[in-house]
This record gives C-alpha cells, sequence and structure tokens, in this order.
C-alpha cells in the first residue's frame, strides 16, 4: 500500500509543480501523408507540411494521453508515452518555450521517426520567425527562397562551408558522393533495392528541397490568397524543413547500408 501512496504523490507533483512555467505541445507534419494524433481520447487529424498544429498544454491536472497512428483504419495507434516524458524532463532547461514533435518520413514497416525541438513562445506566433524582415533577407534560407542562390549552391554550402555545422557537413558529403546509377544498376534484379534507391538520397533532396523555393515564388505572386500559404515560410522554418529532409535521407543511407544495397559492385 506504501508502494502505491508514493505512486500517487510522484504521478501528481510531475504535472502540477507550481514552479513550472506553463507551455504548449505541437506536432508537424513531415510523414509524406496524413497522421492523426489522440490527445486524452481526441482524434486531432494533421495533414502534410502544414503550419504547427497544437495538442496539448502543461502542466496539467491530470496526466496527459497522447498516440500517434497514420490516417487508416487499418492501422492501429502507438503511445507516446515516452515523448512526453521526454519534453517534461527538458521543459526545465527550456523555460518560455513551447514544444514541436516533428514526425518525419518513415516505413509503415518501422517505428515512427519524431524530433522533439523547441522554439521561443513569444516568437512562435511570428511562425518561428526570430528575425527582422531586414535580418531575414540576409540568410541563404531567405536568398535561396527569393531564387538569389539555387538549391544545389545551398547544399553545397550545407556541404562545404558547414552553414548548418559540421554534423550535416558530413551527412551531405556522404549523400551526395554516392554513385546512384552505378548502385541502382547493381540492384536492377533486387526490386525492393531498385524501388528504394531510385526515391532516395541526393537526387531526392534537390527535388524536394527546390520545392520550397517554388512554394514561395507562388506565394508571392499572391500573399494574401489561402491556397498560396504553403509556401509563407521563414527562414528558420525553412532551415528546419531543409535539415528533416537532410536527416531522412540520411536514416535511409545508413539503412541501406547496413543492407548491402549501396555497394557498387559485386
Amino acid at each position: 500500500m506504501k508502494n502505491i501512496i508514493v505512486l500517487i504523490i510522484l504521478c501528481t507533483t510531475t504535472y502540477l509543480l507550481p514552479t513550472q512555467a506553463p507551455y504548449d505541445i505541437y506536432v508537424e507534419n513531415y510523414y509524406g501523408s496524413p497522421i492523426v494524433c489522440i490527445v486524452n481520447g481526441r482524434n486531432i487529424t494533421i495533414n502534410s507540411h502544414i503550419a504547427p498544429v497544437k495538442l496539448l498544454s502543461l502542466p496539467a491536472k491530470k496526466s496527459p494521453s497522447l498516440s500517434i497512428q497514420t490516417n487508416s483504419l487499418l492501422t492501429s495507434s502507438t503511445p507516446l508515452d515516452n515523448k512526453i516524458a521526454e519534453i517534461i524532463k527538458e521543459s526545465a532547461n527550456n523555460k518560455n518555450k513551447n514544444a514541436v514533435l516533428i514526425v518525419q518520413a518513415s516505413s509503415c514497416l518501422s517505428e515512427w521517426d519524431i524530433r522533439l525541438v523547441w522554439y521561443n513562445q513569444h516568437n512562435f506566433v511570428r511562425n518561428f520567425s526570430m528575425e527582422t524582415p531586414e535580418e531575414e533577407a540576409q540568410t541563404k534560407e531567405r536568398q535561396f527562397q527569393v531564387g538569389t542562390i539555387s538549391t544545389q549552391d545551398l547544399l553545397l554550402l550545407i556541404e562545404s562551408s558547414n552553414l548548418y555545422g559540421p554534423e550535416y557537413a558530413e551527412k551531405m558529403r556522404l549523400l551526395r558522393s554516392l554513385n546512384y546509377d552505378a548502385v541502382i544498376k547493381k540492384n536492377y534484379h533486387n526490386t525492393p533495392a531498385y524501388v528504394a534507391l531510385n526515391t532516395f538520397g541526393y537526387p531526392i533532396l534537390l527535388t524536394s528541397i527546390d520545392s520550397m523555393q517554388s512554394d514561395y515564388k507562388y506565394y508571392l505572386s499572391d500573399p494574401d490568397a489561402q491556397r498560396t500559404q504553403r509556401g509563407n515560410r521563414d527562414p528558420q522554418e525553412v532551415q528546419l524543413r531543409i535539415k528533416c529532409a537532410i536527416d531522412t535521407q540520411y536514416t535511409h543511407f545508413l539503412q541501406y547500408k547496413e543492407n548491402g544495397w549501396l555497394e557498387e559492385t559485386e
């Protein structure tokens, strides 16, 4: 009975600390198709590539319940208790910030790939922007959006000039240096590998990141229209999306390498 009483006290204090500042939890969907987040029993459908969607606020009087599933009747939900615990643990070091769960692309046969990031609350209402329009204009991301820098040149800056640090420079080097024609040809008779390799790596990065530039130009053509709002992204959001795209392809790189699909010769 003592153990039960202690457990109840611990659970209660986790969510009701009076000194803990309130913050919100959002989710952003890069999965590639709609997802459903189940928050305290309520289903919230979230489409791909839209602004972050608020799920809940913490601290809460009751322990929150959060799970995720694809937008299909044939799939079951996956509890995200571990993410809630991670958010609560990190919240003490992220005061006046909101938590954002970035749902990245993954196979339907693999586990969910969800990344936690934090953003300042007062900047959040400005769509993550932490810069003035003049400062934004000087960023490489804004120069890329308006077409001053090409997609290829932006990726080269990430790789050669450490634009996003050494980690992303190395990921880009590995993805760009791969001989895609050779590995695709080698796996011609391996259908799963052949299909996967044709939608993978540096060529896919060029296509997906280039769409951010065309989306922004489309937005500028009619900034007040609802149909163009997908392109209304500030430089920090563009940077986050680019990093997510690189991370996704790098994850595939590691998996395909482990599968033996990236060997250029027999």
